[in-house]
């Protein structure tokens, strides 16, 4: 072996790729400083694309060794897990830890830099062969890892079409978009069952029937491990990614009778999940009311909203209640942890819905018409109460 090679497994076992990953690439002084922080991240980015190009025969080793003895992916659909029923002993799990901190370093490294992850995808020899190979029979812990990379390569608008593209081909024991959503569907259809309900058209079972459960159980009804709660958010992330810098593509995801895009997402929002989970979901419906207007969807979603219930009123449609829907969620759990993803989420997609287009129908026949309920929350609920919150 080459000096390059023992020093790459040597910095693998006594952590180095975490430790740089930590206090150098997520460091809040790169994250900071406005003046150097975009020239020491494009320098490390570099450091990483150079060692993807020059360590190929110790990666692969170490990909083969996370790999080995896996049996590929199991169909989520016979699986309750939210990292998609993915494979994977006790012994794979160990052996790939160390896998799953490379792909957690590339992810680190090209974030938020379309112009490496551009050159990632275009390398068609190497560095593109790597994301490839790394999301072949994926063990249970490299899912997340693999997910989060995807997420921070889909940075621009040929690198989505790219990330698109690549779980559009997946099949055997290549992720794809069918193992995604099948995934994020799993809780909701769990809940549905336990709840004794059919979640089916807009809105599901309702943001209310979620609520009722909440106060009844407490903070969360279903039982979501770090790992799971991680998972999910990490798909939600690169979906995101794919809506905003490849429309069409997105386009091409919400057309699928097979995938149900929009109702995989709603779902997740009407459960009773943490707060930062129905944020990131919020943030996707966001992105998709941003699509060309053609699409249709800022009327499909303020209708999937209405359904939802997210934001609930009185009957004469002139107030947000406050006792239901986000708004309780914004006092009761966002306010204890004094965090609020959630309600910041849930004003950008109104935001975003409310730019593009506003049904003068909206809500009419379960209430009074028109938006000032919404209006109400982000004002009344959401604004005028901050100085009194716990930050």
């Amino acid at each position: 072996k080459g000096a390059g090679a023992q020093m790459f497994e040597l910095a693998v076992q006594l952590g180095g790729l975490t430790y740089v990953r930590k206090h150098i690439y997520e460091s809040p002084f790169l994250e900071n400083d406005d003046e150097n922080g975009p020239f020491y991240r494009s320098v490390l980015g570099e450091l990483c694309l150079m060692v993807l190009s020059s360590l190929q025969e110790p990666i692969d080793a170490l990909r083969a060794d996370a790999n080995r003895g896996a049996s590929g992916i199991e169909s989520p659909s016979t699986r309750g897990d939210a990292v998609g029923g993915l494979s994977g002993s006790a012994r794979e799990l160990s052996s790939s830890a160390h896998f799953g901190e490379l792909l957690r370093f590339v992810a680190a490294a090209v974030e938020d830099q379309p112009e490496l992850a551009e050159r990632i995808w275009s390398d068609k020899d190497t560095l593109q062969m790597f994301v490839v190979y790394a999301g072949r029979s994926l063990t249970r812990d490299l899912y997340v890892p693999y997910v989060c990379m995807l997420g921070s390569l889909a940075s621009g608008h040929y690198s989505a079409c790219a990330t698109y593209q690549l779980l559009a081909e997946g099949a055997g024991d290549k992720l794809a978009w069918r193992d995604v959503f099948i995934a994020l569907g799993n809780y909701y259809n769990d809940f549905a069952r336990r709840e004794g309900r059919a979640g089916g058209g807009a809105g599901g079972m309702g943001y209310a029937v979620a609520q009722a459960r909440q106060q009844r159980l407490g903070a969360y009804a279903i039982s979501m491990t770090d790992e799971n709660v991680a998972a999910c958010c990490a798909v939600l992330r690169l979906l995101r990614r794919v809506v905003v810098h490849a429309p069409a593509e997105a386009r091409a995801l919400c057309d699928d009778p097979g995938l149900n895009v929009v109702g995989a997402v709603v779902h997740l929002v009407s459960i009773p999940v943490p707060p930062e989970l129905k944020a990131d979901a919020l943030r996707v419906l966001a992105a998709l009311a941003a699509l060309p207007s053609d699409t249709g969807m800022p009327a499909q979603l303020w209708a999937e909203l209405e359904a939802l219930q997210m934001v609930q009123s009185d009957r004469a449609g002139q107030a947000c209640r406050r006792d239901a829907g986000v708004a309780y969620e914004l006092q009761h759990i966002e306010g204890a942890l004094g965090t609020y993803p959630l309600t910041r989420a849930a004003l950008e997609l109104l935001d975003t819905l409310a730019a593009r287009a506003i049904p003068q129908d909206l809500g009419a026949g379960a209430r009074g018409p028109g938006i000032i309920p919404y209006v109400d929350f982000a004002l009344q609920c959401a604004l005028s109460q901050f100085s009194a919150r716990r930050y």
